[in-house]
């Protein structure tokens, strides 16, 4: 429990989704696999519902308050072994995720997981300190950006990681957010692009007290 943030529950997992959902409309890592608006929105909600299940099970959400209209999730670096049976125990495989798939081809559902697969073997090529925190989804309603939302966000899981005496590690996609995490401390440790479906994820770490 991180004072001062909503801790979101399992129950409230498809607010916080849908909420994500909007937050990330305009997410460029799957835009060139997926050109058509339609196919990468599909494409999202699966990778959110996919990998949010695993975050709700071994991390933790927290959102600024019960309304859940910005989230941000934590997982212990320990905590990140991804195998089907984890995937499984954390209900990964989900009525929604299976609905968002099935709206994709057979060849776009391999794209997309092609997609994630070429970033797990770029990120080994990262000097990722261990062990860490992870930071995924940080994302604010479109309709409540601006407000200052996601910077609490960050000091607050900053101030927490401080106390456990833990670096925090996250990679994102755009200039604007390198920028917003350079502010609070984080440095960049790498880029890591695809040449085959276009993204660029870059790695940043925040050494505790910094």
């Amino acid at each position: 429990m991180i004072q001062g943030l909503y801790e979101i529950r399992k129950n409230e997992s498809e607010k916080l989704f849908t909420m994500w959902l909007d937050a990330f409309h305009d997410y460029p890592k799957l835009a060139e696999a997926f050109p058509q608006m339609d196919k990468k929105l599909a494409a999202m909600e699966a990778t959110i519902r996919f990998y949010g299940m695993y975050d709700l099970k071994y991390g933790h959400a927290y959102s600024t308050d019960e309304n859940i209209d910005d989230g941000i999730v934590i997982v212990d670096s320990e905590d990140m072994q991804y195998t089907t049976s984890r995937y499984i125990e954390a209900g990964c495989y989900s009525d929604g995720y299976n609905a968002a798939m099935n709206r994709l081809t057979e060849e776009e559902k391999n794209r997309r997981i092609a997609v994630f697969d070429e970033l797990d073997e770029l990120e080994k090529t990262m000097d990722i300190p261990y062990p860490h925190i992870y930071i995924d989804f940080l994302g604010v309603r479109r309709s409540c950006q601006g407000q200052g939302r996601g910077r609490k966000l960050i000091h607050k899981i900053t101030e927490y990681a401080d106390g456990r005496n833990r670096p925090l590690m996250l990679f994102t996609n755009t200039p604007e957010d390198v920028a917003f995490y350079q502010k609070e401390g984080f440095k960049v440790i790498g880029i890591a692009k695809s040449d085959k479906y276009g993204f660029e994820n870059t790695y940043m770490v925040r050494e505790p007290g910094k």
